[in-house]
Parts: C-alpha cells; structure tokens; sequence
C-alpha cells in the first residue's frame, strides 16, 4: 500500500493501469475500491480532495493486490469497475 499525495503519483497509478485505488471520504464515513483504469477515479477529484483541501475529507491509496486493499481498509466496490 501507498498513499497516493503527489499529482504526479495519480498519474503514474493512471497511466500505468495496475492495481486498486482505494478512496476515503471522511465526511461520508466510506471507502470505495476501485480498479486504477476506473474512469470515476480522475484527476479532478484527485487535485480537489488531496492537494487543493489538503486531505483535509478524506485520501486516496494505491494497493497492488485488491485482498490486501480489502483486508485493510474493507472498502465497498465501485460499481462501474467492479
């Protein structure tokens, strides 16, 4: 696991298209796994949650292995990429 803080990690984890990203959201209490090529998983709502709001509601993270991110965080699956 890694937590993604840098454009240029998002957009590495994008570009590369391996493994899950798990999205926490602090004011809703959740988080959403989805696969990296996920299209919900964009580089707008990246900029805004964690660099513009200082992961101030929430954080994004990178898992190679879908059972660790599951294991570790037990995150509801996105619907689209499931």
């Amino acid at each position: 696991m890694s937590k993604i803080t840098k454009l240029e990690q998002f957009e590495k984890v994008k570009k590369n298209g391996i493994g899950y990203i798990v999205i926490t959201d602090k004011p809703t209490k959740t988080q959403t796994l989805h696969r990296s090529k996920c299209p919900h998983v964009d580089v707008r709502n990246f900029t805004k949650k964690v660099i513009d709001n200082r992961e101030e509601n929430g954080s994004y993270y990178w898992y190679r292995d879908k059972r660790v991110a599951i294991q570790e965080r037990d995150p509801v699956e996105c619907l689209v990429c499931k």
